[in-house]
């Protein structure tokens, strides 16, 4: 807006609004959206069919490492495949202090030495804060 003059004849008001600053806020809100949107896919990239349990709580996702293990008993982190034995390798590359929850995805197939397997591995890291996902129970009617 201009500031008024001292001159009567020329006195115009005008209300206009810079839009720049919202559009700005306006695309920066929907690539947060995009890339957010694509990281929570991660988790879900690997089709796991998942055991139901009657005491399946809701947690939030917030910044675990999502660990899969498919009906083929092969391990998923992030997209990548990793054998079992370099499991620990890759972890410790991975584990950091800020890193607080890992997140296991196993398929009701897989036998519970596969799970056990990477549960040690997880141990001898130190890394304590797994949690296992489940599908909630349907009650009987």
């Amino acid at each position: 807006m201009r500031p008024p003059n001292d001159n009567s004849t020329d006195r115009q008001t005008s209300d206009e609004f810079n839009m720049t600053p919202m559009i700005d806020v306006v695309f920066l809100l929907i690539i947060f959206f995009l890339v957010s949107s694509h990281l929570a896919r991660q988790e879900h990239r690997h089709a796991v069919t998942l055991s139901k349990s009657n005491s399946a709580l809701q947690t939030s996702i917030g910044e675990s490492i999502a660990i899969a293990i498919d009906h083929q008993n092969k391990v998923w982190i992030r997209g990548q495949q990793i054998d079992i034995p370099d499991l620990k390798n890759y972890l410790n590359g991975l584990h950091n202090p800020s890193s607080p929850a890992i997140r296991l995805r196993v398929d009701r197939q897989v036998g519970y030495a596969v799970v056990e397997t990477v549960l040690q591995s997880l141990h001898d890291l130190g890394i304590r804060n797994v949690s296992i996902a489940t599908l909630p129970q349907q009650p009987n009617t």
